[in-house]
């Protein structure tokens, strides 16, 4: 008996643990990025926002790889002056979600142009201090 006790709350705990693991990849994730950009360079990362940043990322909506985004620049407080934030519809999203580079290669599909935004987007934020979060919404 002591056996049977003990196998029914192994199988109710596992199927407990198997219910949350499935029931957290069906949780939607922000994914955010704050950055130090000095503000001399604030207008560049902007248009460079504008141009392929926000482009890419309202394809990934309309495709349903992100649920949303923002792209926040700083107005008062701390030095962390820019921050990204990308939701995505589960853990499994984020894990094998296209990287922003493959993202821009089938937005500009010629290597040279990638190149030069890609190096762009380094003299911006190279050297500088970011921090990546992952956040779930309270409900």
């Amino acid at each position: 008996m002591k056996k049977l006790i003990i196998i029914l709350i192994a199988f109710f705990i596992s199927a407990s643990l198997f219910a949350q693991e499935e029931q957290k990849d069906e949780t939607p994730y922000w994914y955010t990025s704050s950055i130090k950009i000095p503000w001399p360079k604030m207008d560049s990362l902007q248009q460079l926002y504008k141009l392929y940043t926000i482009p890419i990322l309202e394809e990934e909506k309309k495709n349903g790889n992100i649920l949303d985004y923002h792209i926040l620049i700083h107005h008062t407080g701390d030095e962390y002056n820019v921050v990204t934030m990308t939701k995505f519809p589960s853990w499994t999203a984020i894990a094998e979600g296209a990287s922003f580079s493959q993202l821009l290669e089938k937005f500009v599909p010629d290597k040279d142009k990638r190149d030069e935004i890609m190096a762009a987007f380094r003299s911006i934020r190279s050297g500088y201090y970011h921090k990546d979060n992952i956040y779930i919404e309270v409900e």
